[in-house]
């Protein structure tokens, strides 16, 4: 990784049938090496900046979860009786690749 000689190999691609519908989701296989490359480096960025997160922040964090943002809200937060949460059907599926990148 230091001298970027490592290069991932491209993901396989597979459609596996919905549940209850005719379509098809895709479904992205990894190789086992990336995999492993993918939480090396996951674990060495927590080190470094899981230590400068505030306690309030709990998107994708060790032992944080849309759960505990939840519990968080209840305990300190009293401006509202409801939230919502949404999905926006199929969005990165249908947005141009090129824009966001």
């Amino acid at each position: 990784m230091r001298d970027k000689s490592y290069l991932p190999k491209p993901a396989r691609r597979e459609y596996i049938a919905k549940k209850n519908s005719n379509k098809k989701r895709p479904l992205v296989i990894q190789s086992g090496n990336d995999k492993l490359v993918q939480e090396v480096v996951k674990m060495i960025l927590e080190s470094i900046y899981e230590p400068v997160f505030k306690k309030t922040s709990h998107g994708f964090r060790p032992n944080k979860s849309c759960l505990t943002a939840l519990y968080q809200i209840q305990k300190t937060f009293t401006g509202t009786n409801w939230f919502v949460e949404g999905d926006i059907h199929a969005c990165l599926d249908s947005s141009n690749h090129h824009t966001i990148i």
